[in-house]
């Protein structure tokens, strides 16, 4: 058995919202050798709804990663790239769900845990949060499918009622 030591330090910091990046270092000592890697990261999180996500990833041992996903309405589309010492490779990646509720059948993004539909009599363009956090607006029938709801605890769901126009009443 050969004894082994590492240490692993990071830094991270915000630099944005949903935007970071980080710092770390890994050293290791096997067999009275030593190495030491060093790495930068800068990611963006994808939303909860609608829009872009992507990281990228260099090390001193010549490793490189770099990706972008696309949360769009009828699914999510992502692309990988990497390269370690000149070896290059790549992946694309789409997922969604289809799936039906009160009448309507969907495609969507991957259905996590659970969904839902919020329906707005008709009108399109109302913009709807799922806990605080914008996730897109209704389509032209006033509807819009939740793919990422918290199953078995109460989801706060609101939609901006100022794009609505006056005769319409809200039900709960």
């Amino acid at each position: 058995l050969c004894p082994q030591t590492a240490l692993y330090a990071a830094v991270s910091f915000s630099l944005a919202a949903g935007t970071s990046a980080s710092v770390d270092v890994t050293t290791t000592r096997a067999d009275g050798h030593r190495s030491a890697v060093a790495a930068v990261n800068v990611q963006r999180s994808l939303p909860v709804g609608e829009g872009w996500g992507y990281r990228v990833r260099a090390t001193s041992d010549e490793q490189y990663q770099a990706g972008v996903v696309r949360a769009g309405p009828f699914g999510r589309y992502a692309l990988d790239v990497a390269s370690l010492r000149g070896e290059a490779a790549a992946r694309a990646e789409i997922s969604g769900g289809i799936g039906t509720l009160g009448g309507v059948v969907f495609a969507a993004r991957p259905i996590v845990d659970s969904f839902g539909i919020v329906r707005v009599d008709g009108v399109s363009g109302v913009r709807v949060y799922q806990n605080g956090n914008p996730v897109g607006m209704t389509d032209g029938d006033g509807v819009i499918v939740l793919t990422q709801l918290y199953p078995y605890i109460r989801n706060r769901i609101t939609i901006d009622d100022t794009a609505l126009p006056i005769n319409i009443a809200l039900t709960g």
